[in-house]
């Protein structure tokens, strides 16, 4: 135990002893009380006293009585206690500690007033030295930082801050630009692409990114079955800075598959993915806890070192999230919670179109869904302008198409009815906003199908058993700047979790043209086709588009928001601020 329990059980021993009253006690009672020896004691006592929480009187002599006096309050203490977390960055123990007192409202803000002052950006002085620090709250922990494995856009938006790629994806135009690969060429035929590598591109750990390296990445992708390189037939090492790979049929779509989060490039020698990752990215990675996500900036990095010294997102319950962003002070938005904040002097920024969001039919599952006409008939009863309208947030506008332009809307009905007493299982992962959608469609429902909603962790939400189960699945499709990249891995990502869901006769058509597209330099007319495929058939119910906002402090430079929503750290800097801040240089 610390002092602080020392102290909160010598306060819950003596709870109806007034502060400042002498209690009588000896050293020998204090043992049974604090479960320590009588040496322990004596220190316990001494730092107590030297921190003015307590006055130890010894008695002196056989027959002298010792007294205790307690000068602190303990709520006054916790307080203080919390402050220290929230200093060192243990935020889930401070928070734990808010959560088992009984404050009243006016402590509660003052607390969260503690915790507003660490956020946003701030700078600190480490060994003398200045550092530019963005701090923002988040309100759940990354699953994991493996590119394969990485499924949700704050996960992909960090991969991409940790590692690099061959080639990069402009966020403007969508088109794949050099990275680590400054020059590249194909054949005729578009089966074997030369890459030509940047010298001197060092990872995190000073090791130099080769061919060998590149080698690793592709053959570990082909071998987890990543759809984008099923047709990889070798990849062969030239040099040290010259690699080859060759295909079984034309890829054209090659560079857009390269500058995916999917594909960034991984040292030979990575063994943990998980606790460990090393990428030759902006930012390395040195802190992954249930409390704090800590990058720091690589100052190796080959193109150009990041502005910001320090990103660090504090992991929040969800509750206190939200309470953190709905305060008008605060310097960084990540998300938009809350349309009556007051940030008119702030300049947003947003990203529209970020998703869409769908409802997928499970017709390879037996059951009503294996029919065209009841998946019409969910179609036309949904309502997505009343859903957006009901539920708001970063819901935007409805949608009828997955990324084409819009088609003509189904017309609402409810005379087109399913017959007899209908169950059905609609599943969506854990995340909030998703839940609630999925409670908004069970309820509008109710007077047509009974709808019983399943949530799942997101990384469940892809399993095989989950397909076997569902009926119904809410998933995102997210739309990057290559919008046709973004629907073909929303069809075969994921170990093409939708397409697996289609009927047979369905799942094969969509397999063959999907084959099609990717040997097509320029794929969109066939993917319009699958994508009208899908929807008049009622396969995929597109629901809405979402929308994205950061707002920004107007000493903030430089910031743009990336393909995921979030911002793009390494160019973005601050104006001086009126103040530092010390910390521990062993942190």
């Amino acid at each position: 135990m610390n002092h602080w329990d020392h102290y909160k059980v010598l306060s819950e021993q003596f709870e109806h002893i007034n502060d400042g009253e002498r209690i009588p006690v000896s050293v020998k009672e204090l043992e049974e009380i604090l479960f320590c020896t009588r040496r322990n004691v004596i220190l316990i006592l001494k730092k107590l006293s030297s921190l003015e929480w307590i006055e130890w009187q010894p008695g002196i002599g056989r027959s002298k009585q010792s007294y205790l006096i307690m000068h602190k309050d303990m709520q006054e203490l916790l307080l203080e206690r919390i402050q220290w977390l929230l200093e060192q960055g243990k935020i889930k123990e401070a928070l734990t500690i808010l959560e088992e007192l009984d404050l009243t409202s006016e402590w509660r803000n003052k607390v969260l007033g503690w915790l507003q002052e660490k956020q946003g950006y701030r700078q600190e002085l480490n060994n003398g030295r200045k550092q530019d620090v963005l701090q923002f709250p988040y309100f759940r922990r990354m699953t994991s930082f493996d590119p394969i494995k990485a499924i949700r856009q704050t996960e992909l938006h960090m991969i991409e801050q940790i590692y690099d790629g061959l080639l990069k994806r402009d966020c403007d135009s969508g088109e794949a630009v050099p990275h680590i690969a400054h020059h590249w060429q194909v054949n005729q035929g578009m089966t074997e692409w030369t890459f030509y590598l940047r010298k001197h591109v060092l990872f995190h750990n000073g090791q130099e990114l080769t061919s060998d390296d590149v080698r690793f990445t592709l053959e570990r992708l082909k071998k987890a079955d990543n759809w984008m390189y099923r047709g990889l037939r070798s990849v062969n090492c030239i040099d040290e800075y010259t690699i080859v790979l060759t295909f079984h049929t034309p890829c054209p779509l090659l560079p857009r598959y390269l500058a995916y989060p999917s594909s960034v490039i991984l040292p030979a020698s990575t063994e943990d993915l998980v606790r460990h990752p090393i990428g030759t990215g902006p930012y390395r990675l040195v802190c992954d806890s249930q409390d704090l996500v800590e990058l720091r900036a690589f100052d190796s990095y080959f193109n150009g070192r990041p502005l910001l010294d320090i990103i660090r997102m504090w992991i929040l319950p969800t509750y206190y999230a939200g309470e953190m962003q709905r305060r008008a002070d605060i310097q960084f938005f990540p998300f938009l919670l809350d349309e009556n904040r007051e940030v008119s002097e702030w300049n947003e920024i947003s990203k529209v179109d970020l998703e869409r969001k769908v409802l997928v039919c499970n017709s390879k599952k037996e059951g009503v869904l294996r029919d065209s006409p009841v998946r019409k008939a969910i179609a036309q009863f949904i309502d997505s302008e009343k859903l957006i309208q009901e539920l708001g947030q970063n819901r935007y506008q409805p949608c009828t198409t997955l990324y084409a332009k819009s088609r003509h809307k189904v017309e609402l009905s409810r005379s087109s009815t399913v017959e007899g007493e209908t169950t059905l299982t609609l599943y969506t992962n854990e995340e909030s906003l998703n839940v609630r959608d999925a409670e908004w469609l069970a309820e509008y429902l109710r007077l047509d199908v009974h709808v019983e909603v399943v949530t799942v962790p997101i990384h469940k939400l892809i399993q095989e058993h989950v397909r076997e189960k569902a009926d119904l699945i809410l998933f995102s499709m997210v739309n990057t700047s290559d919008r046709e990249l973004s629907f073909l891995h929303f069809l075969l990502g994921n170990g093409g979790v939708v397409v697996n869901l289609l009927k047979e006769e369905l799942s094969t058509k969509i397999n063959q043209m999907v084959e099609k597209a990717t040997t097509q330099r320029e794929p969109r007319d066939v993917l319009e086709q699958i994508e009208k495929m899908l929807t008049e058939t009622y396969s995929v119910i597109p629901l809405y588009k979402t929308v994205q906002h950061a707002y920004i402090h107007p000493m903030a430079q430089g910031a743009n928001l990336d393909d995921f929503g979030f911002l793009q750290y390494r160019k973005l800097w601050f104006k001086s601020p009126s103040k530092s801040y010390k910390i521990d240089p062993n942190r």
